[in-house]
């Protein structure tokens, strides 16, 4: 497991709804793991033996366990005990390009207020996505909140998250910023994989369990 955690990039801790992001600092004398916030994640409230799962990236696997997890926020560390039910997710961990970019909200939450900057997500992922941002600069390392909502033929989605600027880059005089999303509940979690589920589906397929009967038989003539 250490060997694996050394390598693994964007781990998260998933614990009481929330997902913190995080970087393995090393094993205890037992089988204890420690982790690290990294920059911009913030945890507020003591975790005392409470149930999580651990999430990280590894040559474009998504890996995951179970165990209990400990906070203190004087200590500035997670502590994850009995690590248990390691298994390996083999979707491929990659970029979706977005052919309409979707709009959305970047908020950069400063100490006079709140600044709110229209964007557009190019491409998008389970971790991070690739943006740009209209009528505003992004600073590399810096904590920002992004708004967006994901639209299917069926429904919308909702979606928020914090996130941090990895990497900025420039093409064809546009800037386009490379963020990891961060501090995410599951529920932006689940509408965020039934989105990338949507779009990666070859025929954007209707799930039945989504469709209302009702709806589609409105205005149908039975007598053909």
């Amino acid at each position: 497991m250490e060997d694996i955690l050394k390598k693994a990039e964007d781990v998260e801790i998933i614990v009481n709804n929330k997902a913190f992001s995080v970087k393995f600092i090393g094993k205890g004398k037992s089988s204890e793991l420690y982790f690290e916030p990294v920059a911009g994640t913030t945890v507020e409230e003591s975790i005392i033996e409470e149930r999580c799962k651990v999430q990280f990236l590894l040559e474009d696997k998504i890996y995951s366990f179970e165990g209990k997890c400990y906070f203190l926020p004087s200590t500035k560390k997670f502590v994850i005990t009995e690590p248990i039910n390691l298994s390996i997710d083999k979707r491929a961990v990659i970029r979706i390009d977005i052919e309409d970019p979707l709009k959305c909200k970047v908020i950069d939450k400063g100490w006079i207020g709140e600044n709110v900057m229209e964007g557009e997500i190019v491409d998008i992922s389970i971790a991070g996505a690739k943006i740009r941002v209209v009528d505003g600069k992004l600073e590399k390392g810096k904590k920002y909140r992004i708004e967006t909502t994901f639209k299917t033929r069926i429904k919308h989605y909702p979606f928020w998250s914090s996130f941090i600027v990895r990497n900025i880059s420039e093409a064809k005089g546009t800037v386009f910023y490379g963020v990891l999303f961060v501090d995410m509940d599951v529920e932006n979690k689940k509408n965020l994989n039934k989105y990338i589920e949507y779009i990666t589906s070859s025929e954007k397929k209707m799930d039945l369990d989504e469709i209302n009967v009702e709806d589609l038989l409105k205005g149908f003539d039975e007598k053909g």
